[in-house]
């Protein structure tokens, strides 16, 4: 079996949610998490989505210690009784268990024990992010299970790896658009800010001047671009690439009628040519807030 556990287990989960490897260790750094994990999901039972289970849960924790803003290992435990209930108590469960249920009866299993660990409930926006959260963490946890049931010894690698995520992709497990997909989810959920709401005249105001948001499709186009040069060690050739793929989507755009949102999409891929060309490739980070 794969191991999925540790402090190693927890850089690897950091690499590819994007989210501090020392704050997803505190959720979990205590034994008791550790020990419940093991005794549930024990390597001890011949069966192989225990691997799966587990990787599931890991990934679960961040998303928790998130939107609970608690990096303590409560967090971790009460992740781990919350995905205990989902499956239940058979040692045989296949991970199709996790994968056939809705994202909204996991998100609400998983929202109540975040409620109860923060004391006080979710907004409709969090638990709106929640359920985006659990719905990207089933896509990559179900290419994960799948590939890696038919291709072990390529998960066995990519797991012995520090460069989790980019091993993933060379591996053929995940693709480039999977793993910036994950981390932008997870970057929307760590840079929101509980602001105090305000008078409703303010309010109004502020919804007329604000610009819309970028499209989302564009953003995640953009950055699995960036994210492809990262996993090349931003080589010449990878570069020479890059700006070629950008370039012929800013001349595509061109061709398009011009609306506000296409503006906003021709902006995205030049910002993108041209931090490429200056080298500034620590920028992509900028995208990933907006």
């Amino acid at each position: 079996m794969i191991e999925f556990r540790g402090y190693e287990t927890h850089k690897k989960i950091s690499r590819l949610t994007g989210v501090d490897a020392e704050k997803i260790d505190r959720v979990r750094r205590d034994g008791p998490v550790t020990h419940t994990l093991s005794s549930t999901f024990s390597d001890d039972i011949d069966n192989p989505h225990n691997t799966f289970f587990i990787f599931f849960t890991e990934m679960l924790m961040p998303l928790a210690a998130e939107l609970s803003g608690k990096q303590h290992p409560i967090v971790g435990k009460k992740v781990v009784k919350a995905v205990e209930s989902l499956v239940g108590s058979d040692p045989n469960a296949t991970f199709d268990k996790i994968l056939n249920m809705e994202d909204h009866k996991i998100a609400k299993v998983i929202g109540k024990h975040i409620e109860d660990v923060r004391d006080r409930p979710l907004s409709n926006e969090e638990w709106e992010q929640l359920e985006k959260a659990i719905s990207a963490i089933k896509k990559i946890s179900a290419k994960v299970y799948s590939n890696g049931l038919q291709a072990p010894e390529a998960l066995y690698r990519a797991a012995e790896r520090n460069d989790f995520d980019r091993a993933l992709v060379e591996e053929g497990i995940l693709d480039e658009k999977d793993v910036a997909m994950i981390k932008q989810v997870f970057a929307e959920i760590s840079s929101k800010k509980i602001e105090e709401k305000p008078k409703l005249k303010q309010a109004q105001k502020q919804v007329k001047e604000e610009p819309k948001s970028l499209p989302e499709d564009a953003k995640l186009e953009v950055l699995s671009i960036l994210q492809a040069l990262e996993f090349a060690d931003y080589s010449e050739s990878a570069k020479e690439k890059a700006l070629q793929k950008l370039a012929s989507m800013l001349e595509e755009l061109s061709k398009e009628k011009l609306t506000a949102e296409n503006l906003q999409r021709i902006g995205l891929v030049a910002f993108a040519l041209e931090i490429i060309k200056r080298g500034e490739f620590e920028r992509a980070e900028e995208i990933k807030r907006l």
